[in-house]
């Protein structure tokens, strides 16, 4: 059992792993991925986006179930200061991920820029404003995981009791919203979009679920299988795992072109029986002190803890290089050949690195730290 809030290295680690899925994906805007730019393969690559974000989604159910509603912390659950901790976790650096894309909007002609599309951006309530433009691209998952966190009291009395039973009865609920929505609101693109909410949701209560089997269950019964003994077998099953991952698009669109459902809408759905194993897996074997070094290497542990500002900063980063060569360099950026693209890649890969430590160190925990204490003080006074 989960005895008090602990970090669980392999989890911080795939963070990082997560985050580089995105970053990869976003390469797309160079119109190549390391010299390829057409057929399966620039489709297995461009999809790596959709798995990162999808694995953030269930890690996010999951920590949050350990953090606050383990057998050990419910009790001391205060939705205040649930609600206090998440803002100072996420808003502050949130709001530099926005201003620092504005620049983006001005520099190019066919960009709109307004005040009101500013504070719509900067404030939770964007899905209220489908009309208003995205100022950060990946600030879309921020609006989400907001959501994630205004449900969260709510799904957590799911756990209380008849968990099975509620559980099933959450999911069938789900399905049946997700059939509704895309045969009576196919033609409505909103509704039926992988950015809407509502329809990320099962991600997060997946994690939630994963979360209560963590804390809840004893795997006694299996601690023969949770040993350096069967290391090896752990290790082709996550090499398998990931294997799915990456061929997503091949098994994805072959599956529902046969069969005739509009791919678009579900294709994250795929990711989340992966990203559940994957994340209970390696937190069942850390708490039987069994990690892995490419999770756990302290280089690899930082990068998870910088992992949010790096998603944040990693697409207007990719944008002004592109300004970059094309204005100082006089260099079509789409029409890179493919070793400069690699160098190029690295370069502003580094560049990424760098600024995003840069905000975890000197904005994301000092702003985290004072919003908390000056907070949950004021609550105490």
């Amino acid at each position: 059992m989960v005895k008090n809030k602990e970090q669980i290295l392999s989890l911080t680690g795939i963070r990082f792993y997560a985050a580089l899925l995105v970053f990869i994906s976003h390469l797309e805007l160079f119109d190549y991925f390391f010299g390829i730019n057409g057929g399966t393969s620039f489709y297995l690559l461009k999809d790596l986006g959709v798995a990162g974000v999808s694995i953030f989604f269930v890690l996010s159910g999951f920590v949050l179930f350990v953090n606050y509603l383990s057998p050990n912390q419910k009790d001391k659950f205060s939705i205040y200061q649930f609600y206090v901790s998440r803002f100072a976790r996420v808003y502050p650096m949130f709001f530099i991920g926005v201003l620092f894309a504005v620049p983006l909007i001005l520099l190019f002609p066919e960009n709109s820029f307004s005040w009101f599309q500013l504070l719509v951006n900067l404030s939770v309530l964007k899905y209220f404003y489908p009309s208003i433009s995205l100022i950060n691209i990946p600030t879309w998952t921020i609006y989400v995981e907001a959501f994630f966190y205004a449900v969260f009291p709510l799904l957590g009395v799911v756990f209380l009791k008849n968990v099975r039973k509620r559980v099933l009865l959450f999911t069938a609920i789900f399905v049946t919203y997700i059939a509704s929505t895309n045969y009576f609101l196919s033609n409505s693109e909103y509704i039926t979009a992988g950015y809407f909410p509502v329809n990320r949701l099962l991600e997060f209560f997946v994690g939630m679920t994963i979360g209560y089997i963590f804390t809840h269950l004893s795997f006694e019964n299996y601690r023969s299988w949770l040993t350096i003994k069967h290391l090896s077998l752990w290790k082709l099953l996550f090499f398998g795992v990931t294997l799915l991952i990456f061929l997503q698009p091949v098994f994805y669109s072959y599956i529902f072109d046969t069969i005739g459902l509009p791919a678009k809408n579900f294709n994250f759905y795929y990711y989340i029986p992966f990203s559940a194993f994957l994340i209970l897996s390696l937190a069942l074997l850390e708490r039987y002190q069994i990690t892995f070094n490419f999770l756990t290497n302290p280089w690899i542990i930082l990068g998870g803890e910088i992992s949010y500002a790096f998603y944040l900063l990693h697409r207007p980063i990719l944008q002004y290089g592109i300004l970059v060569i094309e204005n100082f360099f006089n260099v079509k950026a789409t029409q890179i050949s493919v070793f400069p693209g690699l160098l190029l890649t690295l370069l502003l890969l580094m560049v990424c690195l760098i600024l995003s430590y840069e905000c975890y160190r000197f904005i994301e925990t000092p702003f985290r730290q004072y919003i908390k204490q000056r907070l949950m003080i004021s609550r105490t006074v």
